[in-house]
């Protein structure tokens, strides 16, 4: 089969065999097997409202018909921004790119040249282009594992970046102090999972020594609400909202504060062609539009939020306790939380992993999973299925242990 590159994460069947996918309904993917399987990775994180949606895929075709990109910006872009307005009091937006390392990019860039500094600390995953990954944790993994704390990229070193845990006060005062820091970029799914970060906190020294500060909000946006989850919550100086304000259609949205001082942005490039594109602006609306009109970010809030409570009952009734569904960003984000051993213990990490795609499920190791407003129609099959899969790998762990 031809090997194409552009994901970190690829799927493979009980025979070894790679897993593509051909279609996908609501909540549901096929691959081209024919075998189906519940999406609870909604392509890690973008479609929102599920797959094939006919009220999205209606808005999206009128708006193709209309054309896509202009020689300069349209009226398109003037809404989203207007709408923006409307949302954020304290901020405006700067500019529409495709992806969230674009916009984080761009964000640096920015950045270094109002504060003429190059260094920046990094607290989460903020993209894969060389500058924003190298020397990067796996960030993904659970907080209490020991390749939480491992490089992202082997014999990489990024003499830019300084990395923060999340939770070490002390560690982040301490890169706060030292010279040439431009700006702290924070991924905002990392704020929720850590419970000794005091962002606030955080802030108040990035502003103390005169460090910007980015708020990434490419995972969180668009969630259980509009646009940013923060909002105007913390004090940040630009922010990037991505993934599910489009709805599958690439995009992601660079805010600034108002009190940035735009005219010097005018001396060095942080556009290109498809900052015109006018179709993530169409899809950003339309989102919000049905979103809105069928109740979807309270919809997707109270269905991540019972479906944890159901499986964590469950699990204590089958008696494991070595693992729970942990909520994030109010119920918009679930991620599987494990004991210390457990969270160390790579090959039943694994395995579980497995299993529970062999069950329909696709959970992937390590990493957060996401609901969607088409979740809430097959509560009692995730229930099943995933008590299923846990079943069938503690048993069989417990078996082992057993006999050894």
């Amino acid at each position: 089969m031809h090997k194409l590159y552009g994901i970190s994460r690829r799927l493979f069947d009980t025979s070894n065999n790679e897993i593509i996918f051909k279609d996908g309904k609501g909540c549901y993917v096929y691959d081209t097997e024919g075998r189906k399987y519940i999406d609870l990775i909604l392509g890690y994180g973008p479609a929102i409202m599920g797959h094939g949606n006919e009220k999205f895929a209606d808005y999206i075709h009128k708006a193709i018909l209309k054309g896509t990109v202009f020689p300069s910006y349209s009226a398109k872009q003037i809404e989203l921004a207007e709408r923006l307005n409307k949302y954020y009091s304290r901020h405006r937006l700067l500019a529409v790119y495709q992806s969230g390392s674009d916009s984080l990019m761009a964000a640096l860039k920015i950045c270094r040249k109002i504060t003429g500094r190059k260094n920046y600390i990094r607290f989460g995953y903020v993209g894969w282009l060389d500058d924003l990954f190298i020397g990067g944790l796996n960030w993904h993994e659970p907080v209490n594992s020991v390749k939480y704390n491992e490089s992202a990229t082997k014999n990489a070193y990024n003499e830019y970046a300084f990395n923060w845990g999340g939770d070490d006060m002390s560690e982040i005062e301490k890169l706060c102090c030292m010279q040439d820091v431009a700006c702290l970029i924070a991924d905002a799914y990392q704020i929720d999972r850590h419970h000794g970060c005091d962002f606030d906190r955080v802030i108040e020294l990035c502003k103390k020594n005169n460090i910007l500060v980015v708020l990434d909000e490419t995972k969180t946006a668009g969630r259980v609400t509009p646009y940013g989850y923060y909002k105007e919550r913390y004090d940040f100086d630009l922010t990037v909202l991505g993934k599910a304000i489009g709805n599958g259609i690439p995009v992601s949205l660079l805010m600034i504060s108002r009190k940035c001082q735009m005219d010097s942005f005018d001396s060095f490039k942080i556009a290109g062609t498809y900052t015109r594109d006018l179709l993530s602006c169409e899809a950003v609306l339309a989102t919000e539009k049905i979103m809105t009109n069928i109740d979807g970010y309270n919809m997707v809030s109270e269905t991540g939020k019972f479906l944890a409570k159901r499986l964590n009952q469950h699990l204590r009734e089958i008696n494991i306790s070595d693992v729970y569904v942990n909520v994030l960003l109010d119920g918009g984000i679930l991620e599987l939380t494990f004991s210390e051993h457990l969270a160390n213990d790579f090959k039943i990490r694994e395995k579980l992993s497995d299993v529970l795609l062999q069950n329909q499920l696709i959970i992937p190791d390590g990493h957060c999973f996401y609901i969607c407003t088409e979740h809430n129609k097959t509560l009692d099959e995730i229930e099943n299925l995933f008590i299923k899969a846990f079943a069938e790998v503690f048993i069989l762990q417990n078996n082992v242990n057993s006999k050894t």
